[in-house]
């Protein structure tokens, strides 16, 4: 069991992580609503396949958006914190030299269609 203080600041990075990740949703949704309005029509005629990509990052408006990455960095770092805390560190340093590595070979395999510009395994 995790002492007090650092559960709770385990669990507060986490909370903040759904909470940017419900930012992003709703900043999603809110530019889709507008876009809509002002006439523009989805790229499929599929709106609950477009709604489901929305959820999963697969699509967004189009613009770059670096949400989605800050919470998968929020949500990594207390179990990459923990596993320093535990003496973990050379298994931490060879598991990031092999996702990098890993994100030489395909940059894009976890990031977002629209996430040009975030390569979330290089990152």
């Amino acid at each position: 069991m995790l002492p007090g203080p650092r559960r709770d600041a385990y669990r507060d990075l986490w909370r903040r992580a759904f909470y940017l990740l419900g930012i992003h949703y709703a900043a999603t949704a809110s530019f889709l609503a507008l876009s809509w309005w002002q006439g523009w029509r989805a790229p499929t005629s599929d709106p609950v396949g477009l709604i489901g990509d929305v959820l999963w990052l697969r699509e967004a408006p189009p613009y770059a958006d670096v949400l989605p990455l800050y919470v998968a960095m929020l949500l990594l770092s207390p179990l990459l914190l923990e596993g320093l805390r535990r003496g973990l560190g050379p298994l931490v340093a060879l598991g990031s030299l092999a996702v990098f590595a890993a994100g030489q070979a395909a940059p894009w395999i976890l990031s977002p269609r629209v996430g040009e510009t975030f390569p979330l395994v290089l990152w």
